[in-house]
């Protein structure tokens, strides 16, 4: 099985998922920043994090490319692991407006208002 692995930075790659991801059976296909119409049908696709926000979209317009190609996924209910970033793109493509917080960083986990999917 492929997985395709969206990677926004050089440093900021699969890590400890990688080795994760081929025990259980998967091949790797690592795009940089760009995304291929054939990734829509990939088993799985995960989505790494980068330094740049949803929200800036404009000045990073392979972003853009990533955010349709994840709300096609969610829409055909396709599997999706999104990091740091990834989760940004994950959470706007399934909806919900994402924006710059107003407060200082926020680390781990809270709750995510917004449309369900399941």
């Amino acid at each position: 099985m492929r997985a395709v692995v969206f990677e926004h930075e050089e440093h900021e790659g699969p890590g400890l998922l990688g080795p994760a991801l081929e025990a259980a059976g998967f091949t790797l296909v690592r795009r940089f920043r760009t995304v291929r119409r054939e990734d829509v049908d990939a088993p799985l696709v995960v989505v790494m994090g980068g330094p740049m926000g949803v929200y800036e979209a404009d000045a990073h317009p392979f972003l853009k490319d990533e955010l349709a190609l994840l709300g096609e996924r969610l829409a055909s209910e396709r599997a999706c692991v999104g990091v740091c970033l990834g989760a940004q793109l994950l959470a706007a493509a399934a909806g919900p407006r994402c924006r710059r917080a107003r407060t200082a960083s926020r680390w781990g986990w809270g709750r995510c208002a917004g449309r369900r999917t399941r």
